[in-house]
């Protein structure tokens, strides 16, 4: 337990700093040194290689998680699992290719009159997803042998530092915008790179098949886990990267390059989320192995007030010094006009939120199988929605898109909880937090937020968010909302009182 600690726990820290590197490209340099074209551009070649990616493996990740323990051996050779790992997707990568042939006039013709700087630069998807597979493989390589650390400090600052250099050089006019985008595409190559370099150094790099070790059993196995998987996972990319290839097909690269922005800004409510799951993942599944119930319900509960009022903070940070944080941003009158998609996104993921694991207790119960299904309806759902409101309302239709989305799907796990199991994750501390909200938005509502000089902004931000916090925290812990924050508040508290007493001495 103590190297996942470790690992966790390092994994973590590099990946909020990465979050920091990602927040001065997407709210300063981008919007500085390109044009708003130029960094949809950018967005698109960054999610379709994700998205094509994801379904190019065929499940290939989710098969290492589930199946590597029957092909580990102790000689490191795992029975040839590296090669079928590595061998395995490709098939799919030449399924695109034969798509991508076959479909590229069409796909020409949905973009061409709204987004032609993307067709100009669409062949570039070819390499990118190739590039994007294989990062994800040998991440997934990684993980199963405990090692994460490495694998994210490639993603998460590697890449970002990377493109901060690649900003730099255009900015200096060392080269035009074509050559930056040829050293986007090498950027993520020198990233497979270095994992391909990590493995071979850290672990085995046995690529000979063994071809005998798959009897009929195991491989019907895989192919009835793949078949069930596949379909889950795809509904999930498509709901998560659906919008911004249908603004760039309906309204152009320049608002998904607005959208872009909000969204990223509106999706740092959600940080503290991915700890908490991953913390609660193995106790509820420990939990479901003694058949504990009552458990479950608690930590159901628990999550959902924590997430919530942690999420919580974040948004009244947000949104309570949205015009002054747009202002900061350069050509900030060209982003302003995704203040509603930051309000839209941050309440989606608050949702999201609030209504605590359902999702990890789900998936792992013996109804496992229903998350397959409420991924397909969001899938769907997303995209109907989406065509629905971007009609009339342009990328705030589909921010609402978004968040009336999360709602009803999580809605419906809640209800599927409530009905098979007995349990939901709500109490009076709920109503509680919704009440301290309302309050802090309606008392900062008569605070003015106008555009100052930089420093100025960066203080009244700083100020504003203090005084936030202090009143949410206070009101949080006097109306005693969470057992767990107040402990841990009085924790902190103490080593604060001691670590002074301590300097005095």
């Amino acid at each position: 337990m103590g190297i996942i600690i470790r690992q966790s726990f390092k994994s973590t820290l590099l990946s909020y700093t990465g979050i920091i590197i990602g927040m001065i490209n997407v709210l300063w340099l981008m919007p500085q040194f390109f044009s708003p074209e130029q960094i949809g551009l950018f967005r698109l070649l960054q999610d379709i290689p994700i998205l094509v990616a994801s379904f190019m493996q065929f499940g290939a990740a989710n098969v290492a998680d589930r199946f590597f323990p029957k092909f580990k051996t102790e000689d490191g050779k795992h029975n040839g699992f590296l090669f079928l790992l590595l061998v395995y997707p490709f098939l799919g990568y030449l399924l695109f290719l034969l798509s991508y042939w076959l479909f590229q006039a069409d796909i020409v013709a949905v973009y061409k009159g709204k987004s032609p700087l993307f067709t100009d630069y669409m062949a570039y998807l070819v390499p990118l997803s190739l590039f994007t597979m294989y990062s994800s493989i040998f991440e997934t390589y990684a993980r199963i042998h405990m090692r994460i650390v490495v694998p994210t400090f490639v993603r998460e600052i590697i890449l970002r530092i990377l493109f901060v250099l690649l900003i730099a050089g255009y900015a200096l006019q060392f080269y035009d915008f074509g050559f930056t985008i040829i050293l986007y595409v090498l950027s993520y190559a020198c990233a497979l790179a270095l994992l391909v370099v990590y493995t071979i150094s850290t672990m085995q790099f046995y690529l000979k098949p063994q071809l005998e070790f798959l009897d009929k059993t195991l491989v019907k196995n895989i192919f009835a886990f793949v078949a069930f998987i596949v379909p889950g996972t795809a509904g999930s990319l498509i709901a998560s990267k659906i919008d911004t290839l249908i603004i760039g097909a309906e309204l152009g690269l320049a608002e998904i390059a607005i959208y872009n922005l909000a969204f990223f800004v509106g999706s740092i409510v959600d940080m503290p989320k991915r700890a908490l799951s991953q913390i609660s993942l193995p106790i509820i599944s420990n939990a479901w192995a003694r058949n504990d119930l009552s458990e479950i319900d608690t930590i159901y509960k628990k999550s959902a007030i924590n997430q919530a009022l942690l999420g919580a903070l974040i948004f009244l940070m947000i949104w309570l010094n949205v015009d002054t944080l747009l202002a900061l941003v350069p050509k900030h009158e060209i982003y302003a006009q995704g203040k509603y998609v930051i309000l839209f996104i941050a309440l989606g993921r608050l949702a999201d939120m609030a209504t605590g694991v359902n999702s990890e207790i789900i998936i792992t119960s013996v109804y496992y199988r229903f998350n397959l299904i409420s991924m397909m309806v969001l899938s769907v759902l997303t995209v109907i929605t989406n065509l629905i409101f971007i009609k009339q309302y342009g990328i705030n239709g589909v921010a609402f898109a978004a968040l009336l989305t999360v709602c009803i799907f999580n809605a419906m796990k809640m209800i599927f909880l409530w009905l098979r199991l007995g349990i939901q994750p709500y109490s009076w501390s709920m109503v509680k937090l919704l009440g301290i909200i309302l309050g802090v938005l309606l008392l900062f509502y008569f605070w003015p937020q106008q555009e100052q000089t930089l420093w100025i902004s960066m203080i009244m931000i700083a100020i504003r968010s203090l005084v936030i916090a202090v009143l949410f925290i206070s009101s949080v812990y006097l109306l005693k909302i969470s057992e767990d924050f107040n402990h841990t508040l009085k924790n902190l508290t103490s080593i604060i009182k001691t670590f002074k007493a301590e300097s005095k001495k």
